[in-house]
């Protein structure tokens, strides 16, 4: 198993290499698209030096994983925690060089890609543009992005905001909002309530080893992490979700009844603002009686109760715009942001979304088993945001939030394996704001910028983010594929 996992290791690795390339094909058959892939990156410098370097990690990698495997099973928490903080902080100072090198260009490009008309969309678009429709009662302009009851948590604060900024569709007004200190100023305290919670309450894991200074040092990076502050920057209400999806972790198990039922409305009301958050209500089936199984109804009740409830007030129609786009295929060839596996098929130039359907339905279905059969409730944790990151209609740079989840109970674990640190590389991946060394090379910015005919300018965490996801894929099924073959051995004959 460990050989196996070792060549695929290697397999993952070309295919992270080959991921900072672009396929220039716009033909929709495979064969076309991979060989103009193929070509391209042989013309591309910035692809082939990464590409030399996780080849050649490869190799030794198989030549010493006997030695390898041996040591860092004997690794503890501190050589993951120091191996993260280096690779974080080389990245994050090789980001802030490169962004100060370009006045600041491949920061913007990071942290919000997305241009119409020419001009990217301001900051906290996500806030203000919903804050603004919610409070004219527009639901209809924000359904596709946002449930309904996100969209009554808007219109709520809307009413404690300048009803002429509310209530104008000017374009002029819309940029005023930024000015407005009653507005800012409340989306500053909403973020820095949401950081405080979610730092609070990801202390509380990390504590079981005792809380250090490591510990301070880690919880300070994952706050200035790249999925946190992609968040910020858009005003995204993933923020709330992920600090009610902690709540629920943390009390779903305690002692006091009240704490365990606030638990369960924590979750429901999780899932009711992103409902694929409810699938992290599957932990509570882990004992398999009566009890767990009616908790995991209450906490479903509750998200239906609060999805479907105000619909009567936000509209039925938009909460079946939203559920229709919730369940929303690629159709425009590659998306910027999207670690979908469907996304990938899109990367090669697959344009039908049957093939795309039925990859990523498999992957999902193989992935929800996983959560049941993994021994380790960090690794269900793993599965069950792989299987969020995966679902084509709701993948997205602000999402990778979640994956904080189950970094931070990996981090707290006293005893760790070798493939924990395959997991580690994966998720400090996603962590990690990379520094977009290939912004330098003109040819490569000229592909990138009009790959597929879209708009996307893509950044290195874009494309990284969709080999470290499926890498995820890989090790939840080997882990898996061994706690089947251990549980075989250890029942009776």
């Amino acid at each position: 198993m460990k050989k196996k996992l070792m060549v695929l290791s290697a397999v993952a690795a070309l295919l992270l290499s080959f991921s900072t390339t672009v396929s220039a094909a716009s033909d929709s058959k495979i064969p076309t698209a991979v060989s103009s892939s193929i070509n391209t990156f042989l013309h591309c410098k910035s692809a082939m030096i990464p590409a030399v370097i996780f080849l050649f990690i490869a190799v030794l990698l198989l030549i010493f994983r006997k030695k390898l495997t041996a040591k860092l099973n004997r690794s503890t928490v501190s050589h993951m925690l120091y191996a993260f903080c280096i690779f974080f902080g080389i990245n994050g100072i090789l980001c802030m060089a490169f962004a100060l090198a370009t006045d600041g260009v491949t920061w913007s490009d990071m942290m919000h890609q997305e241009i119409i008309s020419g001009y990217p969309f301001p900051q906290f678009s996500d806030y203000l543009g919903t804050l603004r429709n919610a409070g004219a009662k527009f639901f209809f302009k924000s359904a596709e992005s946002f449930s309904p009851f996100s969209l009554l948590l808007f219109f709520l604060v809307a009413q404690f905001m300048p009803s002429d900024l509310m209530l104008s569709e000017s374009a002029v007004l819309y940029m005023q909002m930024t000015k407005n200190q009653t507005i800012m100023l409340t989306y500053l305290f909403l973020t820095l309530f949401l950081i405080v919670l979610s730092y609070r309450m990801s202390r509380v894991v990390l504590r079981r080893n005792g809380l250090t200074t490591r510990n301070e040092v880690l919880l300070f990076l994952l706050v200035v992490s790249f999925p946190v502050i992609y968040c910020i920057e858009l005003g995204n209400i993933a923020a709330l979700s992920f600090a009610l999806v902690m709540f629920f972790l943390l009390f779903r198990d305690h002692e006091k009844l009240v704490l365990r039922e606030l638990s369960l409305v924590a979750v429901g009301m999780s899932a009711a603002i992103t409902p694929y958050t409810l699938l992290f209500a599957l932990l509570l089936l882990k004992r398999q009686n009566k009890k767990s199984v009616l908790a995991f109804v209450r906490s479903a009740v509750c998200f239906v109760v609060l999805f479907i409830a105000p619909a009567f007030f936000t509209g039925f129609g938009n909460m079946l715009k939203y559920v229709e786009n919730f369940f929303s295929m690629p159709t425009l060839g590659f998306v910027a942001g999207n670690a979908s596996i469907a996304n990938l098929l899109a990367f090669f130039g697959v344009e039908s979304p049957v093939p795309m359907l039925i990859l990523m339905f498999l992957m999902e279905i193989i992935a929800l088993v996983c959560v049941f059969v993994l021994p380790e409730t960090w690794q269900k944790m793993t599965a069950i945001v792989y299987i969020i990151l995966n679902f084509a209609g709701v993948s997205a740079n602000e999402l990778y939030l979640f994956i904080l989840i189950p970094f931070i109970f990996l981090m707290a674990e006293k005893q760790h394996k070798a493939i924990d640190w395959a997991y580690l590389l994966s998720f400090s991946l996603l962590i990690t704001p990379i520094g977009e060394w290939y912004y330098f090379e003109k040819h490569t910015v000229e592909i990138i910028f009009h790959m597929f005919g879209t708009e996307y300018i893509t950044t290195a965490n874009d494309l990284f983010s969709i080999a470290a996801v499926q890498l995820l894929f890989v090790l939840i099924v080997c882990q898996t594929v061994s706690a089947l073959k251990q549980k075989k051995t250890q029942s009776p004959a």
